[in-house]
């Protein structure tokens, strides 16, 4: 959906981050390890349908639709759902979000950037847990949408390096 005042388009958009990735690379002395961890995340990414765009820089790895519809979030969720149980078993801990919203990418060089990018990274970054979780919007609107019920469970999942925990909806291990 478009918003004509600002030149937005309404995407769903899946932040995900390696935990840790900073002090393997400083303590390996060697990069050919880290570099075994992008061709498993590589390897994992070019198994996605062309409709779901990736990026991605040093540890982080961004999945996203040409807009907000249910046919988009039906192909992004089993993208992310592969992509981060495909990291878990190659034990490289990860967490991430999926939310919907205003986002802005330019082809021809690369830009992207909208409030749904800066909301997938500050939701992603505030776990304080390996996880993947929905972010509050974005839940309501695959409820709206009724997919993947059985996929999500409400999780009391830890937030901002504390005591405090936030109840979101987050992917079943088992799913």
């Amino acid at each position: 959906m478009k918003n004509r005042r600002f030149g937005y388009d309404s995407y769903w958009v899946a932040y995900f981050d390696l935990l840790g990735f900073e002090n393997r690379v400083r303590d390996m002395p060697d990069v050919h390890p880290i570099l075994e961890e992008y061709r498993t995340a590589l390897t994992e990414i070019r198994r996605r349908p062309k409709e779901i765009r990736c990026k991605w820089f040093s540890d982080t790895f961004l999945f996203y639709t040409p807009d907000d519809s249910a046919d988009s979030l039906a192909q992004i969720v089993p993208v992310c759902k592969s992509f981060f149980h495909r990291m878990m078993r190659s034990r490289m801990p990860i967490r991430g979000c999926l939310c919907v919203g205003d986002f802005f990418e330019d082809v021809s060089d690369g830009v992207l950037v909208g409030p749904a990018l800066i909301d997938a990274y500050k939701l992603g970054e505030r776990q304080d847990w390996l996880g993947f979780v929905l972010s509050p919007h974005a839940s309501s609107r695959r409820k709206k949408y009724d997919l993947f019920w059985d996929c999500f469970q409400k999780y009391d999942v830890p937030v901002d390096h504390s005591e405090s925990t936030e109840q979101l909806d987050a992917f079943r291990i088992s799913c």
